[in-house]
């Protein structure tokens, strides 16, 4: 009885390791079609998202894309760019961060700043760093002190930073923002907001750049651009039409005020500004 408990034991295990190896030869010879296979229908909802004029559509048919291809880098930052488009910067981040390619916690830490989320900054950029510190995260820590007004800590990194890596715009950067903090820079007050708006130190950038008695049209484009990063869309619009009062032929404004106008479904007010646009790029545009 014990031998045929045995016997049946052993063959019980050869069939399950036959159809283990059955099954990993299967899958072996039909992965390249798999493979195929994804990639075709990824590219083919790609296309038609591109080509949709519909903005939900377009975002769906991304969301399925990178559904499809979470292995996928491509379809990844296709849904991501999408979603960050539309102002949507914490889907953004989570669509990058929930795919199955190796991340770059750099690269994410840089967006979290850029959607003004300290927090989430923060951990991305310490857990790049804790694979080996680097330049970059560490001008990142950098810029997220700076954020959290930890002005000695801020410096203490960006020294850092530039020390591994003395050509590093990103830790030139952020030495530069220390010596804002610490009154030391040379460049003017206007020179030193932008900085830090380049820097995604939105909050002083804004109440800086607010308080600057004649502004000019860049200024109103910086102010705009803060207030949308922030979701606020109408305040982004009312600052761009401060813009075009100063100066109404600047299509750079024109064009972004449009854009946001679309985006509010403000589709009939958008037509009135398009059309003006168009008036002023046929006026500009050189006669035979």
């Amino acid at each position: 009885m014990k031998n045929w408990n045995r016997i049946n034991n052993f063959s019980f295990a050869a069939i399950a390791a036959a159809l283990i190896i059955t099954a990993g030869l299967v899958l072996g010879l039909s992965l390249p079609s798999i493979k195929s296979w994804q990639a075709s229908n990824i590219s083919r909802l790609i296309e038609q998202a591109n080509t949709s004029k519909d903005a939900n559509t377009k975002t769906y048919l991304l969301a399925q894309a990178a559904l499809l291809g979470k292995n996928d880098p491509t379809a990844t930052q296709a849904y991501a760019n999408n979603l960050w488009g539309r102002g949507e910067y914490k889907q953004a981040i989570d669509a990058y961060a929930s795919s199955w390619t190796k991340p770059d916690y750099n690269y994410l830490g840089e967006l979290a700043l850029k959607s003004g989320d300290i927090t989430r900054a923060k951990t991305f950029f310490s857990k790049a760093n804790s694979k080996g510190e680097n330049s970059d995260s560490l001008s990142g820590l950098a810029l997220v002190e700076f954020s959290n007004k930890n002005t000695n800590k801020g410096c203490e990194y960006s020294e850092r930073a530039l020390k591994l890596n003395l050509s590093s715009k990103k830790a030139e950067d952020s030495v530069t923002i220390c010596q804002i903090e610490q009154g030391k820079s040379t460049l003017d007050k206007r020179l030193q907001s932008y900085k830090k708006l380049s820097n995604y130190l939105y909050a002083d950038a804004l109440s800086e750049l607010q308080e600057i008695e004649t502004k000019n049209t860049s200024d109103w484009l910086a102010i705009a651009s803060i207030y949308a990063n922030a979701g606020k869309l109408n305040n982004s619009i009312g600052a761009l039409k401060s813009g075009l009062d100063q100066n109404p032929a600047d299509t750079k404004i024109m064009q972004k005020l449009i854009d946001y106008l679309n985006i509010e479904g403000r589709a009939g007010e958008a037509q009135i500004y398009k059309e003006r646009l168009q008036d002023l790029r046929f006026e500009n545009f050189p006669s035979k």
